[in-house]
């Protein structure tokens, strides 16, 4: 058998979590992974994370699922000048199909932009411009904005954010998060095992697990405060 994890489900009415104590980091790179069940609100933008800056204006860090079904990720730099800009081609609606999102990130690097959907390419560039050292300093957000809206109508899993690139343009490196059966990997205990380091962020729930455990962080700051209430998902991108 593979690695088998549970799932949190967001019901899209007033589920989400929270990190207040999010550092003031670089975001130049990064990579970024979950596994996602989107349960309903087609046609509506829904929140999968955010990080609050004050140094890049208004939705400055965003990761979520646009109005057109499109999975949507913008970084802007300082200022709220454009910055990296990516998102799918194809468009994802409800359905009980798990998918993985596997984004990765080196705006200092020509072509250093990724975004895979369950191991399958599907990029588009809106915008890819080196963010010069552009920082977070707020709060880090799941399943809503940081002010809660826009909320999350579907089930997450295997939460993983760092601010570290990882090529998973290489078949090896998807690998670390995504199995050749297309399920769920080992991440480590702290997430350390993809990158080699703990990364900021890794939300997981572990058989025989309570869903709250979702909102304990293995990554390296701090712990998220639950709004609403979370049901374990009916099912598992380990299935």
């Amino acid at each position: 058998g593979g690695f088998g994890v549970l799932a949190a489900d967001f019901d899209g009415t007033n589920d989400s979590m929270k990190c207040g104590t999010w550092p003031s980091i670089d975001v130049d790179q990064g990579t970024f992974s979950c596994w996602l069940r989107l349960d309903g609100g087609n046609g509506v933008e829904q929140t999968l994370a955010e990080i609050e800056s004050s140094n890049t204006g208004p939705d400055g860090y965003l990761i979520y699922r646009d109005a057109g079904n499109k999975i949507h990720f913008n970084f802007k730099a300082a200022g709220g000048n454009p910055g990296v800009e990516l998102s799918t081609n194809n468009s994802y609606t409800s359905s009980a199909t798990w998918l993985h999102i596997l984004i990765a990130w080196n705006s200092a690097v020509v072509g250093a932009r990724h975004l895979y959907i369950t191991d399958v390419s599907d990029l588009n560039v809106i915008n890819f411009a080196d963010m010069n050292n552009s920082s977070t300093n707020g709060s880090f957000s799941i399943g809503a904005r940081t002010v809660p809206s826009l909320r999350l109508n579907g089930c997450l899993a295997e939460f993983f954010f760092h601010n570290t690139f990882l090529d998973v343009s290489v078949l090896a490196n998807r690998r670390k998060f995504i199995s050749d059966t297309l399920k769920p990997v080992d991440l480590g205990p702290t997430g350390a095992l993809p990158l080699g380091v703990q990364p900021l962020i890794y939300e997981s729930i572990r058989p025989g697990e309570v869903v709250t455990a979702f909102a304990t962080n293995r990554g390296s700051v701090g712990n998220f405060t639950i709004t609403g209430t979370l049901d374990l998902a009916s099912t598992s991108p380990s299935d």
